[in-house]
């Protein structure tokens, strides 16, 4: 398919007229909009590119900010990673130096204060789930989730919330109480993205221009983690069976695995049963290799993890 020419955010496009320039002068047909625009703003343009002579709402593709990372810059054009490692945002490097805590010093008494009661250079995640349909309503074309150097676990389960909000909202329409049940959905797709890493939720630029929604520290949100098991050493496709060598966390029959691997992608398998040679256990216990029964194939050298509540890695920790 041939590639249609798009402006990223960082040309801060936030108006009709830019658009309409860009698409007569150089027939860019997506536009990326600023994360600064709100759902008004960005319906009040479409409306107005329809309104054009040569109804250029017809033609153009609007792109918007629906989850993930913000910058404190504006629509993410900061030079701050740049000047303390040398790693431009702008090109796609960027360090991340604004998440981190800030103290000024005096300097003729050498006094030092931290900045503010939180990190004020760190806003809070954007998530736009809880009121997707609003997104929808403005006739955007396109959702877009920032996930930079996230984890597989966190682009599997982002996007698929995402999928499932969208083709449920435009597939079952007809159903009878859809709003009730759309909205039990939204709720349930809510918690699973707070289970991967978060720095807490904001609704961004979307509804006005957010002064306070920073993050409280440093780290995720997050209030389930993945911790190791082991690694697949051979996959038996006749019988779907995996050999796993584990190397931490033990697990039982109805544990519920991930598995990462390069072809594999993110696979959440239940573990249907365990067998050591050939004999059935109760649990496969650390520094063990044993067969597992799954529900779908896995390959040679993946990555074998738990997803569990935060405060059980903490007993653990401890």
């Amino acid at each position: 398919h041939k590639a249609v020419p798009f402006v990223s955010t960082q040309m801060s496009v936030a108006n009709s007229r830019s658009i309409a320039f860009l698409y007569r002068n150089f027939g860019i047909k997506r536009f990326v909009m600023a994360r600064e625009c709100t759902l008004e703003e960005i319906k009040n343009i479409k409306e107005e590119l329809n309104n054009t002579p040569e109804k250029i709402g017809n033609h153009i593709e609007i792109e918007v900010f629906a989850h993930g990372a913000m910058c404190v810059s504006l629509s993410g054009r900061c030079f701050l990673s740049e000047f303390h490692f040398g790693k431009s945002g702008n090109r796609g490097e960027c360090k991340q130096p604004c998440r981190r805590e800030y103290e000024i010093t005096e300097i003729r008494d050498g006094k030092s204060y931290l900045i503010g009661n939180n990190y004020v250079m760190s806003p809070k995640d954007l998530c736009s789930l809880p009121f997707i349909e609003k997104v929808f309503s403005t006739g955007i074309d396109s959702l877009k989730i920032e996930g930079r150097g996230r984890s597989p676990e966190y682009v599997s389960t982002v996007t698929s919330c995402y999928r499932r909000a969208i083709d449920f909202f435009f597939e079952k329409h007809e159903i009878e109480n859809f709003e009730q049940k759309f909205k039990e959905l939204q709720k349930t797709l809510v918690e699973e993205l707070k289970s991967v890493f978060n720095r807490g939720f904001s609704e961004g630029f979307l509804f006005g221009r957010p002064v306070t929604q920073w993050t409280s520290g440093n780290g995720s949100k997050a209030t389930h983690r993945k911790v190791q098991v082991g690694i697949v050493t051979n996959f038996f496709k006749k019988p779907m069976v995996a050999e796993i060598k584990v190397e931490g966390r033990s697990f039982k029959p109805g544990d519920t695995l991930m598995f990462q691997g390069f072809k594999t992608g993110v696979k959440n398998l239940t573990v249907e049963s365990i067998e050591i040679e050939q004999k059935p256990v109760k649990i496969a216990e650390r520094n063990s290799f044993v067969g597992v029964k799954l529900s779908d194939e896995v390959r040679r050298n993946d990555k074998v993890y738990m997803i569990v509540p935060v405060e059980e890695v903490k007993e653990v920790q401890q």
